[in-house]
């Protein structure tokens, strides 16, 4: 029996192959990846405490002590999804890049034209996982708004505030190394885990590396102990490396990755103007994927799932893919988010 190329376990397999889109705080943070057979998801965000062990007589063997607090939230991740019709006019374009007197056969040229859409589909189911892990660290919540969407999910995060006055970084008053010790040992206090990642936005970037007490700082220090470094460079695209902070293992970045908005159209950053994170790559917060339903094929927990099917009028072929994505703050304790510009 020949196998049809548009089934969807054959589409699913062109999606397993494709080479996934940058995705630096997906991939960063959101390391615990969970799928899910059901729609809904169940996350528990954890505000535990530092309990000590009582002192107990033997005789009374040990003290009953209360499970430490966490809630229970059950969300159904959003659906994402993008599709596109092929028609008889997509199918006798000559492809980007293909030879003019190529002769390629419809069938031929359409394996090609699945390829490539699946791969700009999955581009920007990606490029929206990435715009949801910017909302949940930017600020706690991720607003879910569009076609029959209007929501927000809350993660509880409440290590936030705003600077003004000579606080700003850009003013010479400010002294950002001091704040980010005072930030680091908050963040140390209410969760047990130590931040080794400050993610600013570029202009937060630009002034760190301008501020007079920290090239000071660093200046000062440099003779007696190595205190910390800025060596800007680049990593990988849209992450540039600024410098670390040895006193507290802490490495600086700066992320510009871009999306446009569909809502406005407008081109924005995801990490807003003169924001920054401070946060732990070991905290492993979850990316929870739901299940998706179809009433064909069946139920498939996976990230993301293809499907493919004709229509008559007008005579079109359908490629689509879907995914459920949920990025998860299980432990927002172990943030603090700034605006310090």
């Amino acid at each position: 029996m020949a196998i049809d190329p548009f089934e969807t376990r054959t589409l699913l397999q062109a999606v397993e192959m494709m080479k996934p889109a940058r995705t630096f705080l997906r991939d960063t943070f959101f390391t615990d990846v969970q799928t899910s057979m059901t729609e809904n998801v169940d996350i528990d965000i954890v505000k535990g405490a530092r309990r000590v062990a009582p002192f107990i007589h033997p005789r009374l063997g040990s003290k009953t002590v209360d499970a430490i607090g966490y809630s229970t939230v059950s969300f159904t991740p959003p659906n994402v999804g993008v599709d596109y019709n092929f028609t008889g006019k997509d199918l006798q374009k000559r492809l980007p890049g293909e030879n003019i007197y190529s002769g390629q056969t419809p069938d031929s040229r359409m394996a090609k034209l699945i390829g490539g859409k699946l791969g700009e589909f999955d581009t920007m189911i990606s490029r929206r996982e990435e715009w949801m892990c910017a909302q949940a660290m930017c600020t706690g919540q991720i607003p879910i708004i569009g076609d029959g969407y209007n929501f927000v999910i809350d993660y509880q995060l409440t290590n936030k505030e705003t600077l003004s006055g000579t606080d700003l970084w850009s003013n010479a008053a400010s002294d950002p190394i001091q704040y980010l010790k005072n930030k680091t040992r908050a963040v140390i206090k209410g969760s047990g885990f130590a931040p080794n990642v400050c993610l600013m936005s570029s202009d937060v970037g630009d002034a760190y590396m301008k501020n007079v007490n920290v090239l000071k700082y660093l200046d000062t220090h440099r003779t007696n102990i190595n205190i910390g470094t800025i060596d800007p460079r680049q990593t990988q695209p849209g992450v540039f490396f600024i410098g670390h902070i040895n006193e507290l293992n802490l490495d600086l970045y700066s992320y510009e990755e871009y999306f446009i908005d569909p809502t406005d159209g407008v081109e924005k950053s995801l990490i807003p103007a003169g924001t920054l994170i401070l946060c732990s790559s070991l905290v492993n917060f979850k990316m929870f994927y739901g299940c998706i339903i179809d009433v064909e094929q069946g139920s498939f927990a996976m990230s993301r799932v293809p499907k493919s099917w004709t229509i008559k009028k007008p005579s079109a072929r359908v490629l689509q893919l879907l995914s459920k994505p949920l990025p998860a703050i299980t432990l927002p304790d172990a943030m603090f988010v700034s605006k310090v510009l």
